[in-house]
C-alpha cells in the first residue's frame, strides 16, 4: 500500500511539473524531457500544505535561456510560503535565520560590547554627549501643520494667513495640551523633556533602537512615554521577514534569558 501510494504520488507531482514546463514554453527543449525525483516523505508535506510546493513559472524563452553553452534555464520555482491567487509565493525580505524568532540571545555584536564602547571608548562616548547636547538645546513646539493650514484653506476658502489663524483658534486647547505634556514626558519623575530626548539620543546612538513604552492611567489616557532599554526588545518576524502587525505580537522584553512580556 505504502509504495503504491508514494507511486501515485511521485507521479501526481511529476504531471504537475509537466504542466508547469508547458506553461512555461519549454516544449521542444532540453527541459522537456527532464525527470522530477522526489523523496516520497515530502511529497506527503507538499499535498497535505506542510511543505515546499511548486510556484506557477515565468516563460523560459529558448531564444533567451537555450543556446548552446548558454547560461540554461533557471530552476522552476518550488515555493516555501503559501501561494498567492497568481499560484504564486510574495518574496521573503531576506534570508533570516531558521527559527529565528526562537533565538533570545544572537546579536551580531553583544549589547554588552556596546554599550562598554559608548561609556568607555573617549571619542564615542564625547561623540554621543555633543550630538544629544545639540538636540537638547534645541527649542520645541507643536504648532499646526501645512496640511492642516491647506484643510482650513480648501473647508473655508481663504487665504494662507487665515486659515492658518483659523487653525492655531480651534486647535488651541490641543497644541496647549501637547506642549505641555512634553515638557515631563516621564509621568512619575521630577526629569524633564531634556533628560528625555538626551536619554533616547543614547540609545539609538549605542543600541540603533529606540523602544518606548506608553504609560497609561486609570482610564487608558497615555500619560507619558517610558523609554526602555533597547538591548531588552527582541523583534519578531512573520513569514516573509517582515514585523508582525497587530493582533500578533511583534517585540518582546527579553529578561534574564527568557521572554518576560510582549
Amino acid at each position: 500500500m505504502g509504495k503504491r501510494r508514494d507511486a501515485k504520488l511521485a507521479a501526481l507531482i511529476g504531471a504537475s511539473v509537466s504542466s508547469e514546463i508547458e506553461k512555461a514554453g519549454l516544449a521542444g527543449t532540453p527541459m522537456q524531457g527532464r525527470s522530477v525525483s522526489i523523496a516520497p516523505g515530502s511529497i506527503a508535506e507538499q499535498l497535505a500544505g506542510q511543505g515546499p510546493s511548486l510556484a506557477v513559472a515565468l516563460a523560459r524563452n529558448a531564444d533567451v535561456f537555450g543556446s548552446q553553452m548558454g547560461p540554461n534555464y533557471p530552476l522552476f520555482p518550488v515555493a516555501i510560503d503559501p501561494l498567492n491567487r497568481n499560484g504564486r509565493a510574495d518574496p521573503r525580505k531576506y534570508q533570516y535565520d531558521i527559527s529565528e524568532n526562537l533565538q533570545i540571545s544572537k546579536n551580531l555584536a553583544k549589547w554588552n560590547v556596546l554599550r562598554a564602547a559608548a561609556e568607555q571608548c573617549d571619542v564615542v562616548a564625547r561623540a554621543i554627549t555633543i550630538r544629544a547636547a545639540e538636540v537638547a538645546k534645541m527649542d520645541k513646539s507643536w504648532v499646526v501643520s501645512d496640511e492642516a493650514v491647506q484643510f482650513y484653506k480648501e473647508r473655508d476658502g481663504v487665504g494662507t494667513a487665515e486659515a492658518s489663524q483659523t487653525a492655531r483658534e480651534e486647535n488651541a486647547e490641543l497644541l496647549a495640551y501637547l506642549n505641555e505634556f512634553w515638557e515631563n514626558p516621564y509621568p512619575q519623575t521630577d526629569k524633564g523633556w531634556r533628560q528625555w530626548i538626551v536619554e533616547a539620543i543614547w540609545q539609538i546612538m549605542v543600541y540603533d533602537g529606540l523602544a518606548i513604552h506608553p504609560a497609561m492611567n486609570l482610564g487608558r489616557k497615555v500619560i507619558g512615554f517610558n523609554i526602555i532599554d533597547a538591548s531588552t526588545i527582541k523583534i519578531y518576524l512573520n513569514n516573509l521577514g517582515d514585523t508582525p502587525r497587530p493582533p500578533d505580537p511583534a517585540y518582546a522584553q527579553i529578561l534574564y534569558g527568557f521572554s518576560r512580556g510582549e
